[in-house]
């Protein structure tokens, strides 16, 4: 079951590195577009499922210092410690440092993913894009969720990658953008294309 976290905890003790989909630099000519227009001082990316992937590190690459001032503006976040634990490690083996941002966060427990951020930045934590390949196909394969919307009184449940996409929502800086690379052309379908 993708959407276990026992599952990953599982796979991570074994792999070291694996690339989804495509090669880990598959999205960093669009992660760089999407910036364009931000302030290096202050762009901030978030990589969730980070996993074992190196786009992370052609991120960091492409990006530092261009159009991010400070690798430690692209955060890496994972379900799995180990996962973390390994995106840390090939990052020392490519670069030498560890300077990027590392977290471990449940997303569809919004209450998770800003303690998590809590710990890197000053709340609120805004970040202007969201990148990552095929975490939301993972997530997608969970049960439904039961979360709050904005209020305690507004509680919904939903299709996971609609809880994911509610809880990136209150993270994330208007005009954001969120770039992901699924398997299923219908992922997102229940998102207003005009958005």
């Amino acid at each position: 079951d993708f959407s276990s976290k026992a599952f990953w905890d599982s796979r991570f003790q074994q792999e070291e590195h694996f690339e989804w989909l495509a090669a880990a630099d598959v999205l960093t000519d669009k992660v760089a577009s999407a910036l364009q227009q931000q302030d290096p001082l202050k762009a901030r990316i978030l990589h969730i499922g980070s996993g074992t992937s190196t786009l992370s590190n052609s991120l960091r690459t492409r990006l530092v210092p261009s159009l991010i001032s400070n690798p430690r503006n692209i955060v890496n976040l994972d379900y799995s410690e180990l996962a973390i634990e390994r995106g840390r490690q090939l990052e020392l083996q490519e670069f030498g440092s560890i300077e990027m941002s590392y977290t471990v966060a449940d997303l569809l427990n919004y209450s998770s993913l800003e303690a998590s951020l809590h710990k890197i930045f000053d709340m609120p934590l805004l970040v202007n894009l969201v990148v990552e390949k095929s975490c939301a196909d993972a997530i997608s394969c969970g049960p439904d969720i039961t979360t709050q919307v904005t209020q305690p009184e507004n509680i919904i449940t939903v299709a996971p990658t609609v809880a994911l996409a509610l809880h990136l929502s209150r993270i994330t800086k208007s005009g954001s953008k969120w770039i992901a690379l699924s398997y299923s052309k219908y992922r997102f379908d229940f998102l207003n294309p005009d958005s």
